[in-house]
């Protein structure tokens, strides 16, 4: 027992000698892009009290990543040898950050309740105004409140005609209070403003599928895939657009990219041999088999099993 112990003492100590690296790099890098040196210990600290109740019994030579108390400040006197970063955050940053607590919220009627009663001091207070305002929008659509969701936008977009995530998040709300015939109308502006705008592109497709207004799904996710080719939801939206148009071999086509996408080469194979099969074209029928020699030899080289 007690040469195991050492052998393991032994290789932690490389891994602490390399943690002590990676932890000096880390703090260099973020010096080098502009963020706080600081920044390190401050989340070292944060972890260390999230985790103290699952550590409290575990001796810290026998934990393989410890944040002890040495490595706080030693990340801490690290920080100290950069100069202090002033960089201010964005409005994009800080409407994405009130997006992220509006949508992940356990409960978002209150958190639209805390945006609602939340206030701005000094010179930003009109930019934390509207951020509050943008997510007590989207926290009260994720609560159901949507009239209370398109009250609060709809100011934020008179006010600021401009601003494209208030108006994309006006057209989300019309999508999730179930109707996407007005979310088309406002995405149908966005996306011809700027075509390669993917988010756009995102929810104009999934609005027009639910219109069933399908031959319009499928250029806008034509677009959106020329822009984005390597997102499997394209893909599979595409599948599902190419079903409902009758267009078997391509909406198996469609399938077969999605599972390439994630690495599921053999349910791709099997795909892309359906769609072979209703392929009526020999310029259709040649571009998939030689996707299908592709990944065949793909599957050859990580050693996958030749699909069903």
């Amino acid at each position: 027992v007690g040469a195991n112990a050492a052998v393991v003492a032994d290789r932690l100590k490389y891994s602490r000698e390399f943690e002590q690296e990676a932890d000096a790099v880390g703090i260099r890098l973020l010096a080098k892009a502009g963020y706080a040196p600081s920044a390190m210990p401050a989340f070292f600290l944060k972890l260390q009290k999230s985790t103290a109740l699952q550590t409290i019994d575990v001796p810290e030579y026998l934990r393989t990543h410890p944040l002890s108390v040495s490595r706080v400040a030693d990340s801490e006197s690290r920080a100290t040898s950069y100069p202090a970063a002033h960089a201010r955050p964005t409005e994009r940053f800080l409407l994405m950050r009130a997006r992220v607590k509006a949508l992940t919220s356990d409960d978002p009627g209150r958190q639209a309740d805390l945006f609602a009663v939340a206030s701005g001091e000094g010179e930003d207070s009109l930019l934390e105004a509207r951020v509050a305002a943008y997510g007590e929008a989207l926290s009260a659509m994720a609560s159901g409140q949507f009239e209370r969701a398109r009250a609060v936008i709809g100011e934020l977009i008179a006010e600021y005609p401009d601003r494209k995530p208030f108006r994309l998040a006006g057209a989300q709300i019309e999508m999730r209070a179930g109707d996407p015939r007005a979310a088309a109308q406002r995405l149908a502006v966005l996306y011809d403003e700027d075509r390669n705008d993917t988010v756009a592109a995102r929810y104009y497709a999934h609005a027009l599928i639910d219109l069933k207004r399908y031959d319009e799904a499928r250029r806008v996710l034509g677009r959106w895939q020329r822009v984005a080719p390597d997102t499997p939801e394209i893909h599979e939206l595409m599948s599902r657009v190419n079903g409902k148009l009758g267009r078997l071999a391509e909406a198996f086509r469609s399938r077969a990219e999605f599972f390439a996408l994630r690495f599921q080469l053999a349910h791709a194979v099997a795909e892309l041999e359906k769609a072979a099969r209703h392929a009526q074209s020999f310029y259709l029928r040649s571009s998939i088999d030689a996707r299908l020699k592709d990944l065949r030899a793909e599957m050859k080289l990580f050693g996958e099993g030749e699909a069903r």
